[in-house]
């Protein structure tokens, strides 16, 4: 079910099914698994820990990902969650949210971008650790809410298999989906906000940015949307908050707002430092033959390919900037045998 394309007619029936669903074996049918299998997963989830390089050197992103038997469950679930969410989706959200097959008007980090071009001063601001801020019992609300209806246990046991640790975990397939869930009364109210101050507002999940051609944003502005975002117990990184006046180059996760909305410098910079990286990584475990830190290779070699796979979603799949990347990505793949045959020979005088 993963990356699959749906009618609007099958979004719709989806919404219908999971919406049938009264109790936990009602859910197990629905998900392809006994009542038994999903009360027990629901007890003690295993997920694995690794780490993932961010942009800024010497930090990480912490992921935490479940076995392949939550996994899977998780992915079924994930079919319906996107297809409630789809049909309520808030008008400002453009992060994680499915394409109806025939959908003209598609929400990704482009047309998030795309709302703010022409606007004269800007302000973004990041949420820190969004998922982790999503405790479990706001996961057991979503449930029991009217988008939903679950009981309470069913509530219960659905929020259990979707969390770890007591709040949304990293790497989940379903924590995308249900963070926009939570979202649609934080979107409403900020969108409300920023009609009242006559301010363009889109969140691209933890990203949030307001914007005008008209109006100066500053730190009065902010205390005001930060006391929104605190009704819903959301706290943002305050290193991330940034303001742009009329001479600042303005950027919308990670898109520049010129004449068009193109890619920053830096994000290519960056990804040649990473397929850098990765070539060596790959070497190395090439050298040593050890199998220690493949789920990070896995995982950030994935990384690297949606990084890639961004600036097909920008300048075109027959862009020169995509075309060039994807070579380099598919050589740092290949380990260089010449390399490897000189550190194999002086191996031998260790």
């Amino acid at each position: 079910m993963k990356n699959q394309k749906l009618t609007l007619n099958q979004i719709k029936r989806n919404d219908v099914l999971i919406k049938k669903c009264k109790t936990s074996k009602q859910i197990a049918s629905l998900l392809n698994c006994s009542a038994k299998e999903l009360t027990l997963h629901s007890f003690e989830p295993i997920y694995y820990h690794f780490k993932v390089p961010k942009k800024r050197k010497g930090a990480f992103r912490y992921i935490e990902a479940p076995s392949q038997e939550i996994k899977h469950l998780q992915r079924k679930l994930n079919y319906y969650l996107q297809s409630v969410y789809y049909l309520n989706q808030s008008k400002a959200s453009y992060g994680y949210i499915i394409k109806a097959i025939g959908q003209k008007n598609t929400k990704n980090i482009y047309t998030n971008a795309l709302q703010h071009l022409g606007s004269t001063y800007m302000l973004n601001a990041d949420f820190k650790d969004f998922f982790h801020q999503i405790a479990l019992n706001d996961v057991v609300q979503i449930f029991k809410s009217k988008l939903f209806n679950f009981n309470k246990n069913t509530a219960y046991t659905l929020a259990k298999i979707c969390t770890y640790k007591g709040r949304l975990p990293m790497g989940a397939p379903t924590s995308p989906a249900l963070s926009n869930l939570y979202s649609i009364a934080l979107d409403h109210d900020l969108s409300t906000w920023a009609t009242l101050n006559k301010l363009i507002f889109t969140r691209f999940v933890d990203d949030l940015s307001f914007s005008s051609k008209n109006n100066l944003l500053n730190q009065t502005h902010f205390k005001q949307i930060n006391n929104i975002a605190l009704k819903y117990h959301l706290n943002f990184n305050p290193n991330k908050t940034k303001y742009f006046s009329k001479t600042d180059k303005k950027i919308v996760t990670g898109l520049v707002l010129n004449n068009t909305v193109d890619i920053d410098k830096s994000y290519y910079n960056e990804l040649d430092k990473d397929i850098n990286r990765l070539q060596k990584v790959i070497e190395v475990h090439h050298i040593t033959g050890k199998t220690q830190g493949l789920a990070f290779l896995k995982e950030f070699k994935q990384q690297i390919m949606g990084k890639i796979n961004f600036i097909s979603t920008i300048e075109g799949k027959n862009s020169k900037q995509y075309l060039t990347y994807l070579n380099s990505f598919h050589n740092a793949l290949e380990v260089n045998n010449e390399l490897v045959n000189r550190w194999t020979k002086f191996s031998n005088y260790i």
